[in-house]
C-alpha cells in the first residue's frame, strides 16, 4: 500500500504548479498580441465594421469588473496626450498576470482532479505545436497583406518583416514558458508519484 506524500511535500507541489502556470502567461500575451495585431491589419479592409466590432468590445470591457479604468493607470496632460504612470501600470499588470496565473493553475489542478496525474507531454511536441502556429500565423499575415483592398503603404518586404518578428518574438516567448513550465510539470511529476 502507498503512503500518502507529506503535507509539505504536496504544498511544494502545488507551488510549483502555481509557478508553472504563472510562466505561460507571457506566451499567452505574446500571441494574443500576435493576434490582435493580425486581427487590427485585417480589420483595415472592413473599416465600417472594425469600428463597430472595436466601439462595442470596449464598452463590453467597461462594464466587466476588474478592467481598471484608464484614469488608474495614467493621466491626461496639458496637450490632451494620455500619459501612463509606470508604477500604476506595472501594478495593474502584475495583478492580472497573478490572477491570470491563478485561473489557468485551477483549470489545471481541475483537469488533473477530473483525468488523473499523466505524465508530462514531450516538450518537443510542444514546440512542434508553437511553430505550426507560428507558421499558420505567417500565413494569415501574408494573405491579409496580399488581399487587401486599401492600399498598404511601404515595401512589401519590410511589412513581412515587421510581421516575421512580431511571430518571432512570440515563438521565443513561446520557448521560454514551455520549457520552463515542462521543467517545473515533470518536477512536479517526479514529486507528486
Amino acid at each position: 500500500m502507498q503512503t500518502p506524500p507529506s503535507l509539505s511535500r504536496l504544498l511544494l507541489v502545488q507551488g510549483l504548479g502555481l509557478l508553472r502556470w504563472s510562466q505561460t502567461v507571457p506566451m499567452l500575451v505574446a500571441w494574443a498580441a500576435v493576434w490582435t495585431i493580425l486581427a487590427a491589419f485585417a480589420f483595415v479592409n472592413f473599416q465600417e465594421e472594425g469600428v463597430t466590432l472595436v466601439s462595442g468590445f470596449t464598452s463590453f470591457l467597461e462594464r466587466v469588473p476588474g478592467v481598471p479604468d484608464p484614469s488608474s493607470i495614467g493621466h491626461t496632460d496639458a496637450s490632451g496626450a494620455f500619459v501612463v504612470d509606470d508604477a500604476a501600470f506595472r501594478r495593474v499588470a502584475l495583478s492580472y498576470w497573478t490572477t491570470l496565473s491563478l485561473l489557468l493553475y485551477l483549470l489545471g489542478f481541475a483537469l488533473r482532479t477530473v483525468r488523473g496525474e499523466r505524465p508530462p507531454i514531450r516538450l518537443r511536441s510542444k514546440l512542434m505545436a508553437v511553430a505550426v502556429v507560428a507558421v499558420l500565423t505567417l500565413l494569415a499575415f501574408v494573405e491579409v497583406f496580399r488581399n487587401s483592398t486599401v492600399p498598404i503603404h511601404g515595401s512589401t518586404s519590410s511589412w513581412l518583416m515587421m510581421f516575421g518578428g512580431l511571430v518571432a518574438l512570440a515563438v521565443g516567448a513561446s520557448a521560454y514558458s514551455l520549457t520552463v513550465g515542462h521543467l517545473l510539470d515533470r518536477l512536479c511529476y517526479r514529486l507528486s508519484a
